[in-house]
């Protein structure tokens, strides 16, 4: 089970609630279909179709768009492929398809 935390930003001090976690829900296929974007849920598509994957793991973080200015709940799955590659999908900002930062620079205020 996923929890909200309240994060501050120790340079502004700036606050936001957010989810993190995604609890027993880690390995579910179904979890993951519900919470991928479109275009990464597109890759994932193909490579369960064609039984490309061996383990997954998804798990929830808060990422931050340099671009965007904004911190942004990530869903994250983790892929090794039946070749040995490691893929991540979910790392992009979802305005501006750039990569998200996932460096710990924010205070947890609560949890």
């Amino acid at each position: 089970m996923g929890k909200r935390v309240l994060l501050q930003c120790p340079a502004c001090g700036y606050e936001k609630e957010m989810s993190v976690g995604v609890g027993l829900g880690s390995r579910n296929e179904m979890v993951v279909t519900e919470c991928l974007q479109k275009m990464d849920l597109i890759f994932w598509n193909q490579l369960m179709s064609t039984g490309k994957i061996d383990f997954f793991s998804s798990r929830q973080e808060i990422g931050y768009c340099a671009e965007c200015n904004e911190l942004e709940e990530a869903f994250l799955v983790e892929i090794q492929t039946t070749t040995g590659a490691k893929l991540v999908l979910g790392d992009k900002c979802g305005k501006c398809s750039i990569r998200k930062n996932f460096r710990k620079t924010f205070f947890w205020l609560s949890y």
